[in-house]
């Protein structure tokens, strides 16, 4: 974090951007922002290292990892997203949602350290373990189907334009996430076995440290898609406000000893 540097961003309208680019006229991208119905600030590809804070809109990033090629990726954006959505007429709205979800999988792919843009080998092993991550987060209800299939696309067109895959290389054998389920949806029974043998692996192995080594109640279950906390009450596994007793806090996972001497006090009455 000791490289992490504050960029300066220059924030220009849709309109603007795209005069500039079909004019020709030099376009700084590693100050680049542009003003949708939202700002977006489109510099943040360059790097692999940053960091965005909200209040103020503030760009930090690592200059050590700035990289020269991904300008490609900037340019992509501006002639496949901005001026192609413009040209067709669609809001700004629409303009910033497509962006969003191209700067999301580049993100994925820093925080994964995947150099998806090298070539197209390396950008075919990004598509299938992006591919794996959309379906786990379905699976544990991070994206809905819709958010999934659309997030697929986006990440499939960008990959598919920048390396000019006349071939489907890079799509090849995987089908892109439907938009919808179907009303039967039928798991693969590998998928099953993976997802039952990672959730009962991770359960056993705590439920048995909390017995052999003799620890106290409450005892935090760290599961796959939740946690659980444990408790000798009447609900023996909490994982909602509604299930907890009242002397409970499930935030810190401590016991309110004010309330409960309180309530011990009533019932010797």
């Amino acid at each position: 974090m000791d490289n992490m540097l504050k960029i300066p961003i220059l924030f220009i309208s849709v309109e603007t951007l795209i005069e500039a680019y079909r004019k020709g006229r030099e376009i700084d991208y590693q100050k680049l922002g542009i003003i949708t119905d939202q700002k977006i600030i489109l510099s943040q590809v360059l790097f692999q290292k940053t960091k965005i804070t909200k209040t103020p809109y503030v760009l930090m990033a690592d200059r050590n990892t700035f990289n020269e090629e991904r300008k490609k990726l900037i340019e992509y954006i501006v002639e496949d997203i901005v001026i192609k959505n413009h040209d067709k007429g669609n809001s700004n709205r629409t303009i910033s949602s497509a962006i969003s979800k191209c700067i999301n999988f580049i993100n994925w792919c820093n925080i994964e350290n995947i150099s998806f843009f090298n070539n197209i080998k390396t950008a075919t092993k990004a598509f299938i373990l992006y591919t794996d991550y959309l379906k786990e987060s379905i699976r544990l209800g991070k994206y809905s189907q819709g958010e999934a299939h659309s997030k697929h696309m986006a990440s499939y067109k960008l990959l598919n334009t920048i390396f000019n895959d006349d071939k489907n290389i890079i799509g090849s054998g995987i089908k892109i996430i439907q938009n919808k389920r179907n009303n039967k949806v039928v798991k693969s029974s590998e998928e099953n076995q993976k997802y039952h043998f990672n959730f009962y692996h991770a359960f056993f192995n705590q439920i048995t440290d909390f017995l052999l080594e003799n620890k106290k109640y409450p005892f935090l279950l760290e599961l796959q898609n939740k946690q659980v906390w444990c408790l000798p009450s009447i609900s023996c596994f909490i994982h909602s406000e509604k299930q907890s007793p009242m002397p409970f806090n499930m935030i810190n996972g401590e016991i309110h000893k004010e309330l409960l001497m309180l309530i011990k006090k009533r019932l010797m009455k």
